[in-house]
């Protein structure tokens, strides 16, 4: 069986797109991009939506005010590692 790519005439003179050069000024990389934090726990609402809390910074969160719902933190944390004998 041949291959189509050596007998369809599209392929034969391929050339790929050049790369353009950015205009960016050398003054725009001086400041940093503000680092995503990780969120140290979510709001009960949060979890069970599994959707990005923002907890840490707010209070309620934007979801839960988003949704009118009271921003609590019931669920009980569990225990990671290996299982108790």
């Amino acid at each position: 069986m041949k291959g189509y790519h050596s007998t369809d005439p599209s392929y034969s003179n391929f050339t790929p797109p050049t790369p353009i050069p950015s205009r960016s000024s050398p003054d725009q990389h001086t400041t940093q991009p503000l680092k995503r934090t990780r969120a140290k726990r979510s709001c009960d609402f949060c979890r069970k939506r599994k959707s990005r809390c923002d907890a840490d910074t707010s209070i309620p969160c934007s979801n839960c005010r988003a949704w009118g719902y009271t921003c609590e933190f019931q669920t009980v944390r569990k225990k990671r590692g290996p299982p108790s004998v």
